[in-house]
């Protein structure tokens, strides 16, 4: 993550905000210091972009880049400020030795930002502003035919190889979205698979995509080999789309049984495989047919191009066509490769349409970087270096996420959050509410820039979103002297050598595997520094590593599948801790001491089956707290849950009626909720204690999810004999959860009510002219829905599935 100076000075203001008293008192008299300091790294700021663009490609500068950054981010800032200072002053007269130029010396326009860029909100599986020419058309055409062709009853599988970028994908979904491919097969099954795969999660999602059952829990290989191959032989010829696939054991070791069985009951099915790796196919053992995907010809680059400006462009599209003659030079560079196009297409989105501002793009040095670096993309350099420093280091913190995960909006917004990464400048023409707010404005830039993809399969506003793995590689070169990404279950050498802000570790075995990380004591004392630890896999640890505190400096910890439970009671002494987050550990309580960890702001717990529920009353003086998250884990929380006034974010809560636990009522006094999921709703015994959470004064609240049961489900409630009063009393209830105005999402799951609510049921008597989204699943006795739904100005999607009225 490279440094850039001028973003420092907030950065020591929110260090100093946050330090101990004891730390406080060292740096009182130091003021003057801190003043000197700022004048001195000012005078630095003009000349480090020459150093930045330098150290590409000669080392030297490389190490006294490496220098600076070690003189910055020391921790103890409180007790080194005066050494800084000496220490700056050799850096800056070693500095006059290289000859840096000061930025406003280059010739080159400076490539800044002044559109604001804005994502797009996409309805459809495929990308439509990817899909340009003729090219890509003719060859759908020619693959759907081969997929139709009448061979023989052994599997024929088309391969559709190319380099990363090269639109792979893109052709594969043109394909299984074709007339003529939905009306030949009748099952198509899509799976990304990458070079890290879940066997379990293939198998299971296959046997969805095909028909089966969706909430198989039961994760034995075996087992589900055997469901696949009996659901694929009862539906119908099939096709099977393994997206990303880097060798053939996700076939062979996986897929190749169960769909070969099928195929003996359904001739002519057929796989396609997207991969860079022109030899994998001929190791699949089953006939094959391969295509190799070209560079975008001229007239095709400059269509994506300017498909790309299209949200952003004033006018018809054809207005950009003065510009072509410099968009032509700007997409040779580019080489045909269709995500370099995107990426300057991001870039040009945020400049004005003129001749001097496309020049200034075409001119940029970063087109004449040494391409001897594989993972250098020139086209994704430019778009980095035209970023905001801020900006910069969101980018490059997103790298660390493995390729199968999705970057979701709220998750890595926190994430940037607990790292002091958002922050904007006081004379900033966009005043924020809410720090979240300017996540959220990177994230979605992010997106407007193609530097990140809205997976649209997920939802559809964007907030969920991916890396493409050239970008990710990109991005990871670019932050390799502070980051440190390990994908396998050993502990890097570089972790004794050199000292890293940033550590993700990634089992790249299959999620049946357990792979155990030897040696994590080896390295305490060398990693104090370091700032965020991520953690993806099913990873063991070994009998003597039990304890975190190797990793004072802990801003984030990020942990999903790997064994957790040893580290509980070393949880505490993460004093900088900002963010938590475990998915599917097997940790079983938080520390009774949880409050010594005083800048915590965000918990989640997920898919935890081993948690044992309460929580630790100590977590009610975490007056920083802003999101407590529990999905899938069964959780109380001790009385007094309304004084933590900072919550925005409060996931699954269960009502309570038991006086020794958080209840209902308590939610009064939390008026900057901006999330809110409410379970159990049922055991509430009177409406009253409803009203008294005052659902209708929280202005600030977005998205709220209702439900009866203890899980949010999307079938029928469990099987129960559900009395008349019980469902009247459920109505009564749902009555006084009026929601204020401004609210955008609203999910009701497994309402046994007779009617709606009644603030549904008016058109009016809730303002909900910002809904954009309403869900109303599994309601067995609702005979009605609520009026005035089509007059919603707003929004842009209705599930509704009701369910057939049940004897009570």
């Amino acid at each position: 993550m490279a440094v850039v100076l001028h973003a420092l000075a907030p950065y020591l203001i929110q260090t100093i905000k946050d330090m101990a008293e004891d730390e406080l008192r060292v740096l009182l008299g130091v003021s003057s210091a801190i003043e000197k300091l700022g004048k001195k790294m000012g005078k630095m700021e003009a000349y480090l972009a020459d150093a930045k663009r330098r150290r590409i490609d000669e080392p030297v500068v490389q190490g006294w880049v490496n220098e600076l950054k070690g003189a910055i981010f020391a921790r103890s800032i409180g007790k080194r400020i005066k050494a800084l200072d000496a220490r700056l002053d050799d850096i800056s007269k070693e500095m006059s030795t290289f000859g840096f130029l000061k930025l406003n010396s280059y010739k080159v326009k400076t490539l800044t930002s002044e559109a604001t860029p804005h994502s797009r909100v996409t309805t459809s599986l495929i990308d439509e502003s990817a899909v340009v020419g003729d090219a890509i058309q003719v060859d759908t055409r020619a693959l759907v035919q081969v997929l139709k062709a009448d061979e023989p009853t052994t599997i024929l599988v088309v391969s559709i190889v190319g380099a990363g970028g090269m639109g792979k994908t893109t052709l594969a979904k043109m394909i299984c979205n074709d007339r003529d491919i939905e009306m030949t097969f009748r099952s198509k099954i899509w799976l990304s698979v990458t070079e890290r795969y879940e066997e379990d999660k293939l198998l299971s999602s296959a046997i969805a995509q095909a028909g089966g059952a969706k909430d198989i829990v039961n994760g034995d290989k075996q087992i589900l080999t055997k469901t696949l191959a009996d659901v694929l032989s009862s539906t119908g010829k099939f096709l099977l789309v393994m997206d990303d696939i880097w060798s053939e054991l996700p076939w062979t070791d996986v897929l190749q049984s169960p769909f070969m069985e099928a195929a003996r009951n359904q001739p002519q099915s057929r796989v396609v495989i997207t991969t860079r790796n022109e030899s994998l196919v001929k190791h699949m053992g089953t006939t094959y047919h391969q295509h190799h995907v070209k560079p975008l010809g001229d007239e095709d680059a400059w269509a994506l191009l300017k498909n790309q400006l299209r949200p952003q462009a004033v006018g018809s599209v054809s207005d950009i066509d003065h510009l072509k003659h410099i968009g032509m030079r700007i997409i040779r560079k580019c080489d045909g490769l269709p995500l370099s196009i995107k990426a300057v297409g991001g870039l040009l989105k945020t400049k004005k349409e003129n001749k001097n501002d496309w020049m200034g793009v075409l001119d940029a040095p970063a087109w004449s970087t040494d391409k001897t670096h594989h993972d250098l993309n020139s086209a994704l350099l430019l778009s980095y270096e035209d970023l905001s420093p801020p900006l910069k280091q969101c980018f490059l913190y997103s790298s660390l996420f493995p390729k199968s995960k999705n970057l979701r909006m709220k998750n890595i917004v926190s994430m940037w959050m607990s790292e002091g990464l958002l922050h904007v400048s006081h004379d900033d023409r966009v005043r924020w509410k809410e720090t979240e707010e300017i996540g959220m404005y990177y994230y979605r830039d992010l997106i407007a820039r193609n530097l990140i993809e809205s997976d649209v399969t997920e939802v559809l506003d964007g907030s969920v979103a991916r890396m493409h793995d050239v970008v990710r590689s990109f991005a990871q070169h670019m932050a390799k002297e502070e980051a440190l990404v390990i994908q396998q279950g050993q502990i890097s050498p570089q972790l004794a050598s050199s000292k890293f802000r940033l550590l993700s570790i990634e089992s790249v075995e299959s999620e049946s595997s357990l792979v155990v990380l030897p040696d994590w004591s080896s390295i305490s004392g060398k990693q104090e520094l370091l700032r965020t630890l991520i953690i993806h896999g099913r990873i063991k640890f070994e009998p003597r590593d039990s304890s975190l505190s190797i990793f004072p400096s802990l801003r984030a910890l990020y942990v999903l599948r790997a064994e957790m439970d040893r580290f509980v009671d070393s949880l505490s002494k993460l004093k900088h801790l900002r963010f938590l987050r475990l998915i599917g550990t097997n940790i079983s309580r938080l520390p009774d001491d949880i409050d010594d960890m005083k800048f915590l702001e965000y918990i989640t717990l997920e898919d935890c089956s081993n948690f044992h529920g309460h929580l630790p009353r100590s977590i009610l003086k975490l007056e920083r707290l802003r999101h407590l998250s529990f999905v899938d884990t069964k959780f109380t929380i001790p009385k007094g849950l309304g004084g933590l006034e900072n919550l925005r974010t409060l996931q699954e809560f269960s009502v309570q009626v038991d006086g020794e636990w958080c209840s209902l009522q308590e939610l009064g006094t939390l008026s900057h909720l901006r999330d809110l999921a409410l379970l159990g709703l049922e055991a509430v015994p009177d409406a009253s204690l409803a009203a008294e959470a005052k659902l209708h004064s929280k202005e600030q609240l977005r998205n709220l999810w209702v439900t009866v049961g203890e899980k949010i489900v999307v079938a029928e409630p469990a099987a129960v004999e559900w009395e008349a009063a019980d469902c009247q009393r459920v109505e009564e209830v749902f009555d006084q959860l009026c929601p204020p105005c401004n609210l955008e999402g609203l999910f009701i799951f497994s309402f046994i009510g007779r009617r709606p609510p009644r603030w549904m049921c008016t058109y009016g008597a809730v303002d909900l002219d910002s809904l954009t989204g309403l869900e109303m699943i599994s309601l067995p006795f609702c005979t009605q829905l609520p009026n005035g739904l089509c007059r919603l100005p707003t929004w842009r999607t209705l599930f509704s599935v009701l369910l057939q009225p049940s004897s009570m």
